[in-house]
């Protein structure tokens, strides 16, 4: 054990953490290029009002590690067994990621989702609407016209964990091809493809996804945040997977001729809920949400 990571939310020596530190203390794992980038934040700040300890996914041991395991985002194959294993031995986990609201056209992420035991909030729980209108989500009228089909295919990452198996660009091109022929066997609208853009600066500024919904009939995606935004927008989608927008969703190719178009206050209500800034963090207002203690 090489002892917990320090940031300036926490300051532990290995000698602390060997002193049985780490019994049943909640764990938290952050991106596998963190030694590069930084441990997040916001990742640090839940940390510290959980209590817990930041360690590497590598130093991780699910027997004298009990507590719950908080692990931010897809990134490397170890997180991806890591979180695997946690999901057979039926351990809770918190998976730590981009918020689904609030983060355009800021240089940095201000919003971040927690979501207990899963990737993305896929089950519309009852709330109130104070953060809804803190956040001031006011989702425009549905598209019930345009012309053309949006496929936003899965990272290479997000499959390979889904698919049980290392993924690559040539992976994610055979996806598009697949999904691409069902359409057009039930469909001759036109079909566009965008992939998610690498850089976040392309993707919030340079070449925002908004710019491609024009004159979109239906958005097709596996589980990516790109149907939460489409349906934010107007646009009815179809998710494959399940994610935060399956419940507002059709979720069979087959189904592009009748897209749903349903109420989306309540859906609103819950997902303001499962997203946290670095102060609602640190001042513990995240713990208490995620916990049941407040909406």
């Amino acid at each position: 054990m090489e002892g917990a990571i320090r940031t300036k939310y926490q300051n532990l020596s290995a000698k602390q953490v060997k002193k049985g530190r780490l019994g049943g203390d909640p764990i938290f794992i952050p991106a596998s290029k963190f030694q590069k980038n930084g441990v997040n934040s916001f990742f640090a700040a839940l940390c510290k009002s959980y209590n817990g300890v930041i360690t590497k996914g590598i130093d991780f041991d699910h027997e004298t590690m009990s507590g719950p395991v908080f692990i931010r985002g897809f990134q490397g194959i170890k997180n991806h067994e890591l979180i695997r294993n946690l999901i057979r031995l039926e351990r809770d986990f918190y998976f730590v990621d981009s918020g689904y609201f609030g983060n355009d056209k800021l240089p940095s992420k201000k919003w971040h989702r927690v979501t207990r035991n899963d990737f993305q909030d896929c089950k519309i729980i009852d709330r109130d609407s104070i953060r809804r209108r803190i956040l001031n989500l006011r989702p425009k009228k549905w598209r019930e016209s345009g012309d053309n089909i949006l496929i936003c295919p899965p990272s290479s990452k997000s499959m390979s964990f889904f698919f049980g198996k290392k993924m690559n660009d040539s992976d994610v091109d055979r996806w598009i091809d697949g999904v691409s022929r069902e359409v057009k066997a039930l469909s001759d609208r036109p079909i566009f493809i965008r992939k998610k853009p690498r850089s976040r600066f392309d993707r919030v500024f340079k070449n925002p996804i908004v710019n491609d919904f024009l004159n979109v009939h239906a958005l097709i995606t596996y589980n990516s945040i790109a149907a939460t935004e489409a349906i934010y927008n107007g646009i009815p989608s179809i998710t494959l997977q399940s994610n935060a927008a399956s419940a507002m969703s059709k979720n069979l190719i087959s189904d592009i001729n009748s897209l749903a178009y349903p109420d989306r206050e309540a859906w609103l209500n819950h997902l303001s809920y499962c997203q946290f800034t670095e102060e609602e963090a640190a001042n513990g207002l995240a713990k208490e949400i995620l916990e049941g203690g407040v909406g």
